[in-house]
């Protein structure tokens, strides 16, 4: 985690502040449910986690909490945006930015939802949170064409509803050639549609 540069800094103020104090943290779940054919998805997450972190500073972001050595009361939360580089292009650092879960119950995504967002995001010395948002694709064993993509952001990285831009990111960039940068442009919906 040392390895990555400071881009920008700045200290959290209000209920941002107000939500990181004490080691308390609120999480976002955003839900889509797709139908069609997952590998599309899965075959170029690593390169669609990739194009994401560089389009938005804030996905590359951590949350770190300063504690006064004397006064436990007198924290500084600051959240940090990381420079983009090559340690973003690690399949070590990637991997903790989606998972990956197979589930023979179609409403399995329901419980996985309530415990993300229930987990505790934060280190063990409850100092630092990283990252702040994370993709869960959630297969169901018994039909392939149906599954969920979940996004979870800490409420430090988002203003609640901008989710279903970067989950509409994702989808447009996996639908994108992979050799190429990602343009704008939609493909084709039958790959994917959005229920």
């Amino acid at each position: 985690m040392e390895s990555f540069r400071v881009q920008l800094s700045r200290e959290l103020v209000g209920f941002e502040k107000l939500f990181c104090l004490y080691g308390n943290w609120v999480t976002i779940a955003h839900v889509a449910h797709l139908s069609g054919d997952a590998s599309l998805l899965l075959n170029n997450a690593d390169h669609v986690i990739r194009q994401l972190l560089k389009r938005h500073p804030r996905l590359r972001s951590r949350v770190r909490i300063h504690r006064d050595q004397v006064d436990s009361l007198n924290q500084t939360c600051l959240f940090e945006t990381l420079e983009y580089d090559n340690v973003f292009t690690s399949i070590d650092v990637l991997k903790h930015f989606y998972e990956i879960r197979h589930t023979h119950d179609v409403n399995e995504w329901k419980k996985l939802t309530e415990e993300e967002c229930n987990r505790n995001p934060y280190d063990p010395t409850l100092s630092l949170i990283f990252p702040v948002f994370r993709f869960l694709f959630v297969l169901n064993t018994h039909d392939h064409h149906e599954f969920q993509l979940i996004l979870f952001s800490n409420h430090c990285a988002t203003d609640g509803e901008s989710g279903y831009i970067i989950i509409n990111d994702f989808l447009s960039l996996a639908k994108s050639p992979v050799d190429q940068e990602p343009s704008s442009e939609n493909t084709s919906e039958n790959d994917i549609c959005r229920r």
